[in-house]
């Protein structure tokens, strides 16, 4: 551990963080809890077998027998887009409870997914945000925070490019009346710090459609799964068309080159 230690130490100093690329450090322990500090005249020191992180804004500690990585982290920045949704899988250790954009984990069965309301989300977990279309940047906590809640979805801290594994994402039906989770064709590029449902098939006739969610985070949410197996039209960028005009899309599942 101390070597782990003095590897971040160096890192520091070599690399000369500034506050426009990472202004974040997150501790994670080995049950997978984790807290988030400011780098802003952040000091680390052991003392009594624990790591110890200070600065002007909190004083933590953690048990070096429990500690098991720690990483650099940007801020928190989401957009959610004009249908409201969006989702997010970021470094940073998060609490939304006096937040107006409401999180979602999300459990996914063959039939239907449940939405469960969050507030206190640990690193790197994926999730699924509720607001006013605009850009955030989201709270961040130093309380040791783990996940409480079952969820399904995982994520990316960098630009991941999907393949036929079934990777499904956020976005609207060919109508554009629904959001859900559609299959993302293989080769196309999953953006950072986005969240996706990984399964185990890869079926483009599936669209998880969200209805009736309660955005007072009063229960939980149920998503339908819907089959529409009748020409189900995907562009490349994974979102379902009503249309397809020339191009290349998904269509029932096979590549189809439209001139």
């Amino acid at each position: 551990m101390k070597k782990l230690l003095l590897i971040l130490f160096a890192l520091i100093v070599k690399t000369g963080i500034s506050a426009g690329e990472y202004l974040y450090l997150t501790v994670q322990n080995t049950d997978g809890s984790t807290s988030t500090v400011s780098l802003t005249s952040l000091t680390l020191s052991i003392e009594n077998g624990q790591l110890v992180a200070a600065n002007s804004e909190t004083n933590e500690t953690y048990p070096l027998s429990s500690l098991d990585k720690m990483y650099f982290a940007k801020s928190p920045e989401v957009t959610i887009p004009d249908i409201g949704w969006a989702t997010l899988y970021s470094d940073c250790t998060l609490d939304l409870s006096t937040s107006s954009v409401k999180a979602y984990t999300a459990q996914f069965g063959t039939s239907s997914v449940t939405l469960t309301p969050v507030t206190k989300i640990p690193a790197r977990t994926g999730i699924v945000l509720c607001g006013t279309a605009a850009e955030y940047i989201l709270p961040v906590t130093a309380t040791t925070t783990a996940l409480t809640t079952t969820n399904d979805l995982s994520g990316t801290t960098t630009d991941l490019e999907a393949d036929d594994n079934g990777y499904y994402a956020l976005t609207k039906n060919d109508e554009g009346t629904k959001v859900g989770f559609a299959l993302v064709e293989s080769g196309v590029t999953i953006p950072a710090n986005k969240a996706f449902y990984l399964s185990n098939t890869a079926d483009a006739r599936i669209f998880y459609s969200i209805s009736d969610i309660d955005n007072e985070g009063t229960g939980i949410a149920t998503l339908t799964q819907t089959d529409d197996s009748e020409q189900a039209i995907y562009n490349l960028q994974g979102a379902r068309v009503k249309n397809a005009s020339k191009g290349i899309y998904i269509i029932n599942g096979k590549k189809v080159i439209i001139k």
